[in-house]
C-alpha cells in the first residue's frame, strides 16, 4: 500500500509537476522526472499551470503560502521589504540588502 502524497489520504498513480525544461518544450514532449522521494511516476509538464488544473491550483497555493511566509519573515528580519516584495527583488529590497547584507533566508545562489 502506498503512503499518501503530501498528506492527502488518497491513492495516486502519478504526480504532475510544472517544468521550465526548454529542451522538452522545443521538442513538444514531456519528460519523466524524479523528485521528492515519491514512489509514483512523476511527469514534468512545460507550462503545466496552463495545461493542468491540479498544477494551476498547486501553483496558487504555493504562491499564497510563500506570500504569507514572506510577511512573517519581514517581522523576523526587518529592513529587506520582504512583506512587499514576496520573494522578488524590488528596489526597496535591494536597498535593504546593500545596507544590511544578506540574512539567513537569502538564497546564496541567487545573490
Amino acid at each position: 500500500e502506498r503512503a499518501p502524497v503530501g498528506g492527502v489520504d488518497q491513492q495516486h498513480d502519478h504526480a504532475d509537476a510544472q517544468s521550465r525544461d526548454q529542451e522538452a518544450e522545443q521538442h513538444g514532449r514531456e519528460r519523466a522526472i524524479r523528485e521528492r522521494d515519491l514512489d509514483i511516476r512523476q511527469v514534468s509538464i512545460v507550462k503545466g499551470d496552463a495545461k493542468s488544473q491540479s498544477i494551476a491550483a498547486a501553483s496558487i497555493v504555493a504562491k499564497v503560502t510563500r506570500d504569507r511566509e514572506m510577511v512573517e519573515m519581514a517581522k523576523i528580519w526587518p529592513g529587506y521589504a520582504f512583506e512587499s516584495n514576496k520573494g522578488y527583488g524590488t528596489a526597496a529590497h535591494y536597498e535593504g540588502l546593500a545596507a544590511l547584507g544578506p540574512c539567513p533566508i537569502h538564497r546564496k545562489t541567487f545573490l
